[in-house]
């Protein structure tokens, strides 16, 4: 349903290299990102007390693999918004160390909304 885009995100994201399949790759890419972008304002407009849904809310968007094509798992395209009800600083990028298990992420999600769990996953700890 996107101009200029005629396929599916799977099939897409396994362009081999190919400038045409990676332009319409890049529009899905744009689109889903735009979506999440208005979702997250309308969090943020939706007042909680003294706080918004936003500010109580962990919202994480991304991929467990950098390259459909490749199926590669390092350096993943991952955004996190919200501050999951917590004091949590935002508006920072952080390159984490080589090798680091994407479950140590979801396990400090799940502990900040108050899990009591220690372990999720190939996790090796939190990173919130």
């Amino acid at each position: 349903f996107l101009d200029g885009v005629d396929g599916g995100f799977h099939q897409l994201s396994h362009h081999a290299g190919n400038q045409e399949k990676l332009k319409m790759y890049g529009l899905i890419n744009v689109f889903h990102m735009k979506m999440f972008n208005e979702m997250i304002l309308k969090m943020k407009n939706i007042k909680e007390g003294d706080k918004t849904l936003l500010d109580n809310s962990l919202v994480m968007i991304g991929s467990g693999l950098r390259d459909g094509n490749s199926h590669s798992p390092v350096n993943l395209p991952i955004l996190i918004a919200g501050k999951g009800g917590k004091d949590i600083q935002r508006g920072e990028h952080k390159r984490l160390p080589e090798n680091t298990p994407l479950c140590n992420l979801l396990l400090g999600m799940m502990q900040t909304a108050g899990l009591g769990i220690e372990k999720f996953g190939d996790s090796k700890g939190s990173i919130i």
